[in-house]
């Protein structure tokens, strides 16, 4: 059939409303002729090439009220950029996709038990926590959906479960603040906002928290958690995230310095990585600072893995200097 003269027809073009997941405009597309066979197989395309633009993407959301809102699109991040005990990540990372094989969730059928999972991940700021949950969604091609709990409510948090999708990542910042309240103002009215604990468990065991999510918590301090949060059945797995140690921080200095092309023409010195990075790490002292720490410092000698190792003790003094001092203000 040749459809003659295709035409498209943009009702409403640029009137675009929020449907909450993302921002979505209607467009009706119309051709001359007996048959849509034209029209469907532009659609397919189109859809195909989208599939193909965000295979290598990782979608985030972010809660605006009690609707979710698209936030960023990011490369997926390789498991393998995540410096993290190889032990611990495999475990975490088998684990996750072992709950999302389609005979465990028709086990959970069989046995009536909510098809859920959760994870906490706790230790100190920049020991990596979020980067590792960005990735695994990303790894495993499914959307994130981040909340902040201080900044919600128990009944936004309801609602904000409700309409989370049958298969994504839910993570959930800052756990140990549920229960505190944050007070403010808007015009002349106070309002009060923060999530309750006893909210909090309703949200997670209710018939509204979609089933065959993964749930993510993270928090700097674990021992402020109430037991009653992180029991089995709400918290399957912990993953404590440690501050740096001689091994992680020869594997973030080859990280950062490794070339990026097997080729590229680079002095001979700077070759010994694996020497230089033994001396980086002798250098630093262990479980005192966070990988993010020591990722920012060596990114500022990129161009010179030498440069990183001879000011390195310089660096260190600082740091401490700068946490002394804290620790005096505080």
């Amino acid at each position: 059939m040749k459809p003659g003269n295709p035409s498209a027809s943009l009702p409403g073009a640029g009137e675009v409303r929020d449907a909450g997941l993302h921002k979505e405009e209607e467009i009706s597309i119309s051709c001359l002729g007996r048959s849509s066979s034209v029209l469907r197989r532009l659609l397919g395309e189109c859809r195909a090439e989208y599939l193909s633009r965000i295979k290598y993407m990782t979608t985030v959301f972010e809660n605006r009220g009690d609707t979710w809102v698209k936030a960023t699109e990011r490369e997926t991040r390789p498991l393998s950029t995540v410096i993290l005990g190889e032990r611990q990540k495999r475990q975490l990372v088998d684990d996750i996709k072992g709950f999302l094989d389609a005979e465990t969730r028709r086990w959970f059928a069989r046995r009536a038990i909510p098809y859920r999972r959760g994870y906490l991940l706790y230790g100190p700021p920049g020991t990596g926590k979020s980067s590792f949950s960005l990735s695994v969604a990303g790894e495993l091609r499914l959307d994130m959906y981040m909340v902040s709990v201080p900044g919600v409510g128990d009944q936004m948090l309801r609602e904000l479960f409700s309409k989370l999708p049958p298969r994504c990542v839910v993570m959930l910042e800052d756990i140990d603040a549920v229960g505190s309240v944050r007070i403010g103002e808007v015009g002349d009215a106070a309002f009060r906002s923060g999530t309750s604990l006893s909210g909090l468990l309703n949200t997670l065991d209710g018939v509204a928290s979609q089933e065959g999510r993964i749930l993510i918590m993270t928090t700097n301090h674990v021992e402020r958690l109430d037991e009653a949060l992180i029991r089995p059945g709400r918290v399957d797995v912990k993953a404590e995230f440690r501050l740096a140690d001689a091994t992680m921080a020869m594997k973030l200095f080859d990280f950062v310095f490794q070339p990026d092309d097997a080729k590229e023409k680079v002095n001979k010195v700077e070759l010994e990585l694996s020497a230089l990075a033994a001396r980086f790490a002798a250098l630093v002292p262990e479980h005192e600072l966070s990988p993010a720490e020591m990722i920012s410092y060596l990114q500022r000698h990129r161009h010179s893995p030498v440069s990183a190792v001879e000011k390195a003790p310089m660096w260190v003094a600082e740091i401490q200097r700068e946490k002394r001092e804290r620790l005096a203000d505080g």
